[in-house]
This record gives structure tokens, sequence and C-alpha cells, in this order.
């Protein structure tokens, strides 16, 4: 696997700064996708591809940077270590949490009910 941070130069704002992207490299199959990350374009370092500068929301930019770098090997490692095929794909829907279920308020309210009533007369009176 191989990870690449680089500038999206052609999608500068209006602020004039660009997104930085991450790209996911995995048996010659690549995806890229946002970082969600916006810098001036003077400021990124090619080379380390990290931000440069001394400020407390660059050494911030930085350390989200590093910790979507230890996601990624994190996500790889385990799907190696289990055996399943790692793609580049199922790597970035791991770090972007797709996989994960998502539940409506009217869900999430029942369960809450639900798990009341099982506590009445633990910890909860009937009337809560």
């Amino acid at each position: 696997m191989h990870l690449l941070f680089w500038i999206y130069k052609s999608r500068i704002n209006r602020n004039g700064e660009a997104p930085i992207m991450i790209r996911i490299t995995i048996n010659s199959e690549r995806i890229s996708f946002t970082t969600n990350i916006f810098i001036e374009l003077k400021l990124w370092d090619k080379d380390k591809q990290r931000i440069k500068g001394n400020s407390s929301l660059i050494k911030e930019y930085n350390r989200a940077l590093m910790n979507l770098t230890t996601a990624a090997w994190n996500h790889y490692n385990d799907h190696i270590r289990r055996g399943n095929p790692a793609t580049a794909e199922v790597i970035r829907d791991l770090m972007l949490q797709k996989n994960k279920p998502v539940y409506s308020l009217l869900e999430v309210f029942s369960h809450h009910i639900e798990n009341l009533t099982k506590r009445v007369g633990f910890d909860i009176s009937v009337n809560t």
C-alpha cells in the first residue's frame, strides 16, 4: 500500500486555498478523496507531504494528516491479518466510515424507550 497527499491545484476556492487530497494505491489500483483540509498553495511542502509553518492551526492540520495515515495503515493491516483482500476502495470506505449503519430518529427513540422499559424497577420508575 502506498499513500500520497497532494494539493488539488485546479480546485482553488474564493479564499485562494486548495484542498489536500489523499491517494491510496494498492496493487496499482488507485483511489483519491479529499481530506477536507484547505490551505494556500505556498504552504504545501511537496517532498514531506506536510504543511509548512508553526501556527497552532497548521500543527493541527499536520496532526490530522498523520492520523489519516495511521488510520489507513491500521485498516490495511487489519484486513491483511484477517486474510481479507484489501483494496483501495475498501480502505477508503473504512477510513470514511461508510460501512456504519445509519439509524433514523424513530429507530433511536424506539431503542431508547426499549432500554428504559427494561430498567423499570431497578433504577427507573414507571413514571419516567
